[in-house]
């Protein structure tokens, strides 16, 4: 405060305009033009600490809405395609006896493995089958009913996406060996596809 201001009273500097008038005693610059240049520093300085692109705190991140996730459409696997197909010809056998005569096979079932010494996947469970009569490649869906030309209905059962199907070399040998003697053997991709080709079959489509 300058010496001319330092007995001043309250009035005395309202009626001399105040703030407007006060000068440093050191730089005789005017103490509101300090202020301002102070306070412009200090902005400056804050938005130089957090630039427009820096990530958000903890606190700032949490006011925003969370994003959305779109779901993506998932496709069936096969057991799942199975026990579509399975729910439907339970419903349906009161109009079409003779889907009681259609049952699965165990090929789709997975058998429990390890390894053998050489690194290989071995399954104890699944010789302990093929002893018993279990072969690779027989189509999944059997319906044991005769018709037209045909002794009987066996649908080797994909997921409707077909790029995301393989069909071995196994099953296709028993779909011609079968279709040569007289059955009607056919890979059904998805579990709609299996419901038309056995209606067709049995006639009621």
């Amino acid at each position: 405060m300058s010496k001319g201001t330092e007995r001043m009273t309250m009035g005395e500097l309202a009626a001399s305009g105040g703030l407007a008038n006060l000068r440093s005693s050191a730089t005789g610059t005017p103490l509101r033009a300090i202020a301002e240049a102070a306070i412009a520093a200090q902005e400056k300085a804050q938005g130089e600490a957090k630039p427009a692109d820096a990530a958000p705190t903890k606190g700032e991140d949490s006011q925003k809405a969370p994003k959305r996730k779109s779901e993506a459409i998932k496709t069936p696997t096969e057991y799942e395609e199975q026990v579509d197909l399975f729910a439907w010809a339970d419903r349906m056998v009161f109009e079409l006896p003779e889907l009681d005569l259609l049952f699965a096979t165990i090929n789709g079932a997975k058998m429990p493995y390890g390894k053998n010494k050489n690194g290989q996947r071995f399954s104890k469970e699944a010789v302990r089958q093929k002893k018993a009569g279990l072969k690779n490649g027989i189509p999944d869906l059997i319906l044991l009913v005769a018709r037209r030309d045909y002794h009987g209905l066996l649908i080797e059962l994909k997921r409707a996406k077909k790029s995301l199907s393989v069909v071995s070399d196994e099953q296709k040998q028993w779909i011609e060996k079968l279709t040569a003697r007289g059955y009607l053997a056919v890979i059904c991709y998805g579990a709609e596809e299996a419901k038309k080709v056995i209606l067709n079959y049995l006639g009621a489509e």
